[in-house]
């Protein structure tokens, strides 16, 4: 792991990386984003896991523009994360990017050809779903008072 000087240099590196590549970025954005939104949050992102700086310059800032091209703030609502990753075939540390559930959910939307709903079952609710060419979920949650009985249920049997 990098000394505090070692990963101020790092930062450094990295912001001007960054500053360098605003145009590459930008490209790669969707509207609702700015290059200097998505940097900043970035680093701010590695300054809270700093492994991070240890990783490729190459592979933080591939990560980055991948975050751009999926619409994706780092670090921000659980969109998406960037992980560090020793490759022991390289003898290198990578940067990769980690798209949490929300950025899922977020892009999904944003393609508008599909919906999700995301929520917990739980014992005592109804839930039914049919697949194929008329998909169909149903989902009722239950009172607490058939919750505990179908809990107790299932501990009797």
């Amino acid at each position: 792991m990098a000394t505090g000087n070692e990963i101020q240099l790092a930062r450094k590196n990295i912001i001007g990386l960054l500053e360098t590549q605003k145009a590459q970025i930008t490209m790669a954005l969707p509207k609702h984003l700015t290059a200097d939104r998505l940097c900043r949050t970035a680093v701010t992102e590695m300054s809270k896991n700093p492994k991070l700086f240890d990783c490729t310059p190459t592979s933080i800032l591939a990560s980055i523009i991948m975050a751009a091209q999926l619409g994706f703030e780092v670090g921000v609502n659980g969109q998406a994360y960037l992980v560090p990753y020793y490759d022991n075939k390289k003898q290198v540390t990578i940067c990769q990017l980690i798209p949490g559930w929300q950025g899922f959910v977020d892009l999904i939307s944003r393609a508008g050809r599909a919906s999700v709903w995301t929520g917990a079952v739980r014992g005592g609710d109804f839930f039914d779903y049919t697949l194929g060419s008329s998909p169909n979920l149903e989902h009722k949650p239950g009172t607490r008072m058939e919750a505990s009985s179908a809990t107790s249920m299932l501990s009797a049997g």
